[in-house]
């Protein structure tokens, strides 16, 4: 390189010149290991003085970790006092040298620089959030999106709608597996994951993370059942039941205490549960739970309350949070008890989780085909995301609830769902709505238009 021509031609020599015996020339002026320089542990005879002024030198530059560059006759004694100085500041140093010595004593340098940056005691991961269950899994997931960054997380979300950064949407899709769970655990800026845990996911490949700090199960229905040897609900709840077992000793499992599938999921996990209810206190769970002195959250007259034995905690009415529709959406007000708790396990503040649930609305921006109301005038539209006969049946009770005039139902259902599925949301259908019509869409195996076929033979039927 340059610098060895310049020492060879400084030397009267050339390239292909010999030495005579015995003389030695230098090719480089640097003591950098990469150009051939030697290192040799000096760290317990540096002269005090000097630490201190290379710590000033990086502490007035800002930095945690740097490296000072010193030349010096000897280091022993004060730079300030034998001439020497320092040539160069590094934000990034190099370990290798510290490492492995030529001589001397081989520090662990990286050691002192992780435990800087996660002290002992201190968790290495951000906080997790898992959400799983047979319906609501999105809008939960969603809604916990909304009340992490209310309070001023910068939130990573993936949901069957795609993975979401800041609440933009980075990449579309069904992301609710580990491969899309590890692109928010990855990403540098999050610092709050809320991840949608789908079984699908859970069977084919397991989970993205090793424990979450709050595991959340909505409920376990007939769904997808007969796929991937998962034909019976007492299968598909110990498919959902990996999530509370995977809750850290010191974190909450959220469990829905009306599902006797779920409530017993409480058996099995080392963290701490809080119960939500429909029912509230009448249920024997929740009333064994308050007895024990843990927490719950239930809905009564109308208000999500918090209990804790005997004392209970009005937090908001239904008429005040949008997505429950003043209450009449109830398997929305289920959603609502699930991500209350989940909030009370990451331990928001009853007044912020009271405010993020009151601007949380049933939109496109906010839950896009989840229970969407479109006002065009003269009607309605009213899209959601029912896909299995629990979530029809709830979405069929709720239009009721509103007292509609003229109804029409656009129909479908995905392919993998059994004949029996078929036939009973073609029968809520019927005898819900004016008028049904049905469409092609996940055919997820069967032909084009036996979907459609199916429901419309199922609905003439009934």
């Amino acid at each position: 390189d340059h610098q060895t021509k310049r020492l060879i031609a400084d030397a009267g020599y050339k390239l292909n010149t010999v030495l005579p015996e015995g003389e030695i020339l230098y090719l480089k002026t640097t003591a950098n290991l990469s150009t051939g320089g030697t290192a040799i542990d000096v760290l317990d005879s540096v002269h005090p003085d000097n630490v201190h002024i290379a710590e000033r030198a990086i502490q007035i530059l800002g930095l945690d970790i740097g490296g000072v560059d010193i030349v010096a006759p000897d280091i022993t004694s004060p730079i300030s006092e034998n001439g020497g100085g320092i040539v160069e500041l590094n934000a990034a140093p190099g370990f290798r040298m510290h490492l492995q010595p030529i001589k001397g004593l081989a520090r662990n340098v990286a050691e002192p620089v992780i435990d800087m940056l996660f002290p002992p005691g201190s968790s290495c991961t951000i906080p997790i959030i898992a959400v799983t269950g047979t319906n609501g899994k999105t809008t939960t997931t969603r809604l916990l999106n909304h009340i992490m960054k209310f309070v001023g997380h910068t939130v990573g979300m993936c949901t069957t709608e795609g993975v979401y950064i800041k609440n933009r949407l980075v990449y579309k899709g069904d992301m609710t597996g580990p491969n899309s769970h590890k692109m928010v655990l990855t990403d540098p800026t999050v610092d709050m994951a809320v991840l949608e845990c789908a079984r699908g996911g859970l069977l084919r490949a397991g989970l993205g993370f090793k424990h979450c700090d709050v595991g959340v199960v909505t409920n376990v229905s007939a769904d997808h059942l007969g796929l991937n040897y998962i034909d019976d609900l007492d299968k598909m709840a110990r498919v959902k039941g990996v999530i509370p077992e995977v809750v850290k000793p010191d974190g909450y499992a959220i469990l829905n205490a009306d599902d006797e599938h779920v409530a017993d999921m409480a058996d099995n996990t080392k963290g701490n549960v809080i119960f939500f209810s429909l029912e509230g206190k009448y249920n024997p769970v929740i009333k064994e739970h308050l007895k024990a002195g843990g927490r719950t959250v239930i809905f009564e007259d109308g208000e999500f309350c918090i209990m804790k034995g005997k004392w209970k905690y009005p937090l908001v009415e239904a008429k005040e949070v949008p997505i429950t529709f003043d209450g009449k959406a109830i398997f929305n007000v289920a959603n609502v008890l699930a991500a209350i708790g989940a909030a009370i396990g990451m331990g928001v503040k009853n007044e912020n989780i009271t405010a993020a649930l009151t601007t949380f609305f049933p939109s496109f921006a906010q839950t896009p085909g989840r229970l969407t109301m479109m006002d065009m005038g003269n009607f309605k539209v009213l899209v959601d995301f029912a896909h299995n006969v629990a979530g029809y049946e709830g979405l069929a009770e709720f239009v009721k609830s509103l007292n509609p005039g003229k109804t029409i139902a656009t129909l479908c259902l995905p392919g993998d769902r059994r004949m029996e599925d078929f036939e009973e949301v073609a029968r809520i259908a019927a005898v819900t709505y004016d008028g049904v019509i049905v469409f092609e869409g996940y055919e997820r195996g069967q032909e084009k238009g036996c979907i459609s076929s199916t429901l419309q033979k199922y609905l003439i039927k009934h």
